[in-house]
């Protein structure tokens, strides 16, 4: 499957496939890093990207599934946080330069929860600094008209390109 196919499912499809056997979590995973890597240059949609980490992850995850152990609908799912919420380890700046190079020892119940679910965690997204912990996931849409964040964010959510499964 391409990139673009990858990218297009939702996360329904994706568990189907990962079942099934018939599309890999790795390779969802690589699919969004390389869609990263290739296209936020222009857009700057994320603030820090785990590929390192997120690719760990993502192998445990497989392995679990493949041995029939399934945490659930969002297991070996990757997801990006926006750079709200705390990641133990993981820069994290709420769009604050005087958080910009702060990385939190604990993480946010949002993040624990994702992450016992067996989610694989592969960027922190940008937000504006007026975002505040009500905030959700970031929409995995991007436009090149205004920020990934906010009210342009939500006119994008429909146009391409999709960084990840939604």
């Amino acid at each position: 499957m391409r990139e673009e196919e990858i990218c297009a499912l939702d996360i329904a499809d994706l568990g189907r496939h990962y079942r099934s056997g018939s599309l890999s979590p790795v390779d969802v995973t690589r699919a969004a890093l390389d869609r990263i890597r290739r296209l936020d240059g222009c857009l700057n949609a994320f603030v820090t990207v785990l590929e390192e980490p997120a690719l760990a992850q993502v192998r445990v995850a497989e392995e679990e599934l493949r041995r029939g152990i399934d945490r659930g609908p969002l297991h070996g799912v990757p997801v990006s946080l926006k750079d709200i919420f705390d990641t133990a380890g993981v820069r994290t700046t709420a769009a604050s330069r005087v958080w910009r190079d702060r990385v939190p020892s604990q993480s946010a119940t949002t993040a624990l929860r994702l992450e016992a679910a067996g989610t694989i965690l592969w960027a922190n997204a940008t937000c504006s600094s007026s975002h505040t912990a009500l905030s959700t996931l970031t929409m995995a849409s991007a436009t090149t008209h205004g920020t990934p964040s906010g009210r342009p964010a939500a006119r994008a959510a429909a146009r391409p390109p999709r960084w990840a499964p939604e």
